[in-house]
């Protein structure tokens, strides 16, 4: 494994079904030896969902075909590669490209915050 994937997915998804969509939407890098590690919080407000690849796979193409193809929601805590930090991606099914997004993380889960222009922060979507 070179590299690990976290997301979270909004909608509760049957395990045997986020399984073989994770496999196909993350074929070409899924190590053979590791497993996707799928948690269901108890709070039950998401899905978290940790994925071992190898290096070189278009993480963010993945994830927007995992969350067109379940029609759910996906957050990923995305690193870049250029060594500057981490940050939230939301995927929406049916909108192009990932939107950058703020995480709040509560006692029993999390809320979403996108930027609004000039300046502050709008609720999009509550894990929880």
């Amino acid at each position: 494994m070179d590299t690990e994937t976290v997301l979270f997915l909004r909608s509760r998804v049957p395990d045997g079904e986020l399984l073989a969509a994770i496999a196909e939407a993350f074929a070409p890098a899924l190590d053979a030896g590791d497993e996707p590690l799928v948690v269901h919080y108890p709070q039950g407000f998401a899905s978290g969902v940790s994925i071992p690849c190898r290096a070189g796979l278009a993480i963010q193409e993945a994830v927007a075909a995992l969350s067109n193809r379940l029609v759910t929601t996906v957050l990923l805590e995305w690193t870049a590669s250029t060594g500057g930090g981490s940050e939230w991606l939301l995927f929406t099914p049916g909108i192009p490209g990932p939107r950058s997004v703020q995480v709040v993380e509560l006692r029993h889960g999390l809320d979403v915050a996108e930027a609004l222009p000039p300046h502050g922060y709008a609720a999009t979507l509550r894990y929880g």
